[in-house]
């Protein structure tokens, strides 16, 4: 410490104290160290640093609850440098299914499953050994961690753990893609809880985000498929039900059982969900009352986008008012509507992003929109080398390259 500068990186220290009018630091320089929401006391004075404005949170597997995978951030981009790292390097083995199942981010807290049985080994001897952990998101500092002994590939089913009991794990391929997809969508959060199943088929658990201590459990929600947080309600797919919780303490608001759900998404006030394939339902969410219903000519994935409501499967596409259910425009293909239907399909402003290779689509239309698409990203090209001496020649040892530069 110079008596200026703070020896630390930038958002790093979660509380700095200085209690010495001798010691004249810069607020600026103050807030530099601090991760947003760390505390300064200097002298008595109390300093929060505040939460930047354009940075964003990933509270859902597909960013939050109107499914849209987009996060409103504009800070992120190119690695610049390493800030911090958590153990340990490396999971345990590419034959087994993924050691990190499910990851969200919330409040300035990092949240995810990690298996953290031996490294390298399959041996079926050398069970899994899952827990959650929480992280400082900007120090990386470890806040709690729950064992999950109820938890991956070993507790799936018994017909799974039959079809590999004594199974030679060196012989097997793409196992580690073999994860429930209901794993990624189990956990969410908020500044305050986290929701998550602490076993394979038990109820959702509403959990401390700061300390990890259980607050309370929501009952009938066994094995859900999907979470959903919005507006302190926590909503919770099952196989043939949607119900409703207070996000606070767990208790039930209401329930929509359908043997037919496919897919559903909130926003505001609203949340809309899809059945048989072709009938999409909005209601309140906090009632459960019913506001619209709507007819499905494209079955797709739900996402919301302010007032607009998409269905997509790829590049067919219907786009419906989240405030009446009216169809604004419906875009088929030639193919069934259901081709395409697990392309990546983003909504950024005003645009429909599908799959990866630049298509787009003006959301208020439907209109396809030029393509972004490079066709060859190589071309030939001129390169010039040249070649600096960096000591005289006379200098130069044996070896015929030492003590050049080689600049392209």
């Amino acid at each position: 410490f110079d008596g200026k500068n703070l020896p630390y990186a930038e958002n790093i220290v979660n509380l700095l104290v200085i209690d010495s009018p001798r010691i004249n630091v810069s607020r600026r320089e103050i807030l530099r160290v601090l991760v947003p929401n760390g505390v300064a006391i200097i002298n008595g004075k109390k300093i929060i640093k505040p939460i930047p404005v354009d940075i964003d949170e990933w509270s859902h597997f597909e960013h939050g609850p109107e499914n849209n995978a987009v996060a409103a951030d504009t800070v992120v981009g190119p690695p610049r440098h390493l800030h911090w790292v958590a153990g340990p390097r490396w999971l345990r083995t590419h034959e087994e299914p993924t050691g990190i199942t499910s990851m969200v981010t919330a409040g300035g807290r990092l949240f995810y499953t990690l298996d953290e049985g031996p490294i390298g080994n399959s041996d079926s001897r050398m069970p899994e050994q899952w827990s959650i952990i929480a992280r400082d998101a900007f120090n990386g500092t470890q806040l709690w961690k729950i064992p999950l002994p109820d938890w991956g590939w070993q507790t799936w089913s018994s017909s799974f753990k039959e079809t590999y009991k004594g199974y030679n794990w060196i012989k097997t391929g793409g196992l580690r893609t073999r994860n429930p997809s209901s794993y990624l969508k189990r956990m969410v959060a908020d500044s305050e809880r986290l929701y998550f199943t602490l076993g394979n088929t038990v109820p959702v658990s509403i959990i401390d985000a700061a300390d990890g201590k259980v607050i309370a459990v929501c009952k009938g929600s066994d094995d859900p498929k999907k979470l959903i947080l919005c507006n302190g309600v926590l909503c919770v797919q099952l196989s043939k039900a949607i119900v409703a919780y207070n996000a606070g303490d767990g208790s039930e608001l209401w329930k929509k059982e359908s043997s037919n759900i496919n897919a559903f998404a909130a926003h505001g006030k609203s949340l809309v969900y899809e059945t048989g394939g072709n009938q999409l339902h909005c209601i309140d969410l906090k009632t459960g009352d019913p506001l619209w219903d709507s007819i499905l000519e494209v079955a797709g994935k739900l996402k919301i986008s302010e007032d607009r409501v998409l269905s997509a499967a790829g590049s067919a596409m219907q786009l419906f008012s989240l405030t009446d259910g009216r169809s604004i425009w419906c875009k088929k293909n030639g193919r069934s509507s259901k081709s395409g239907k697990h392309r990546g399909c983003y909504i950024v402003d005003d645009t429909i992003w599908v799959g990866y290779m630049g298509d787009r689509y003006d959301l208020k239309t439907g209109e396809k929109l030029p393509s972004l698409e490079v066709k060859n990203l190589w071309r030939a090209r001129s390169i010039i080398i040249a070649v600096i001496p960096t000591r005289p020649p006379a200098a130069i040892s044996s070896a015929p390259w030492r003590g050049w530069s080689f600049l392209p």
